[in-house]
């Protein structure tokens, strides 16, 4: 009886789709849906030395989104590599852009930023939609600038009323762009397009298991520690709180995790933390109480208010972020209410949205702390996208 190999993300035969990131803020969700397809993907910034790129040995590259402009000269670009390997590309927003720019078409600034939700019209077949229905779909857009022209040898694929180009695909090379955001939930059938260019168009294999990356991942920080001790900036956030498990896991008590209460959690959350991590996984945590030094330096709420339009700061037992929009009908309200629910949770913060007959009263601010941070007023300004 043959026994198949292990798989290792460092084995050039498993299959890997390589994400490029451009700053965005949805990379590492592109990398997760990928994986929840049991297909492996690894994440590399836009200007990483090429040798990376080439012991990876990607079945397909998908260039993220980035809150940069294509129309400024010294913003990121592809490399030349992407296009040497000759494997499928999939460019996402400003990867789209970028692809486009790059290829000889033309990128312009929009009259104004698209954030929210959009209604995509299917415009030519196109193996990235294999099995979506012909109705419009529902996408998720965040961006500022739109391909205005198709670069040469470049197809229209899909539009909205907003991206007249909203996707595009080379005619003859597996070179695809979507100027929405397939990785988001809130696209309609965005998982069938990655499963589409991941599987039908990159022919990976669904080989690939969560296991195989924590395994593989133990034993790189075995070999880099080397014994050493480690000391590790602990939040209890998602990212950090993964980092020391797999850190214990690998080095066990060389790890030295410190812990720092900044004034900011929400109510009990460094007692949470402390039993977690202390007294439930018995790590060597360190807490460290920096409450007055976070405090003292917190930028002024009133400075902060200066950059927002009309929302004004109330006070019912705790301070918290209003403003009143109108719309011409119901319909509208309600649209807007869903555009902001979407956003919240992106996000993973939830204000309070009040719904009436042509009106929609949102409120932010931080349950966490009972009061106001610097989050929520860059989720009010983001509500101001939504509304334009």
């Amino acid at each position: 009886m043959s026994v198949q190999p292990k798989l290792d993300i460092k084995n050039k035969n498993i299959d890997t789709i390589l994400v490029l990131d451009f700053g965005s803020q949805y990379t590492q969700l592109i990398a997760r849906r990928i994986r929840e397809s049991d297909v492996y993907s690894e994440i590399l910034p836009w200007d990483v030395d090429i040798k990376k790129i080439e012991d990876i040995n990607p079945k397909g590259i998908i260039l993220s989104g980035g809150p940069e402009s294509v129309t400024d000269l010294h913003t990121p670009r592809a490399p030349k590599i992407v296009f040497d390997l000759k494997v499928p590309i999939l460019g996402i927003c400003y990867g789209m852009q970028t692809l486009a720019e790059q290829m000889g078409g033309q990128v312009t600034t929009s009259e104004k930023k698209e954030f929210g939700f959009s209604e995509l019209t299917i415009e030519d077949e196109s193996k990235l939609f294999e099995g979506l229905s012909e109705d419009f779909h529902n996408v998720w857009m965040s961006h500022g600038d739109k391909v205005e022209t198709l670069p040469t040898e470049f197809k229209l694929t899909a539009s909205t009323k907003s991206a007249p180009i909203a996707a595009m695909e080379h005619s003859s090379d597996s070179i695809f762009a979507l100027q929405f955001h397939p990785e988001v939930t809130h696209t309609e059938g965005g998982k069938l397009i990655l499963d589409n260019f991941i599987f039908d168009i990159c022919s990976c294999k669904p080989e690939w298991k969560l296991d195989d990356l924590i395994t593989s991942r133990v034993e790189e920080i075995i070999k880099v520690t080397n014994g050493e001790k480690v000391l590790l900036g602990l939040s209890g956030g998602v990212d950090s709180s993964v980092t020391a498990a797999l850190l214990s896991k690998a080095i066990g008590d060389n790890l030295i995790c410190v812990f720092v209460d900044n004034g900011l959690l929400r109510k009990n959350e460094a007692e949470e933390v402390i039993q977690t991590f202390k007294n439930e996984m018995d790590l060597n945590l360190i807490k460290v109480d920096a409450q007055k030094i976070f405090l003292r330096h917190l930028k002024g709420i009133e400075e902060l208010l200066k950059t927002l339009d009309n929302w004004v700061i109330l006070n019912e037992g705790f301070d918290y972020l209003e403003k009143i929009f109108t719309f011409d009908n119901y319909e509208k309200a309600v649209a807007f209410s869903n555009d902001v629910a979407a956003l919240a949770e992106i996000e993973d913060h939830h204000p309070l949205i009040i719904l009436e007959w042509g009106k929609v009263t949102v409120k932010w601010w931080s349950h966490k702390i009972n009061g106001l941070h610097k989050n929520d007023f860059i989720c009010a300004a983001k509500t101001d996208l939504l509304a334009k």
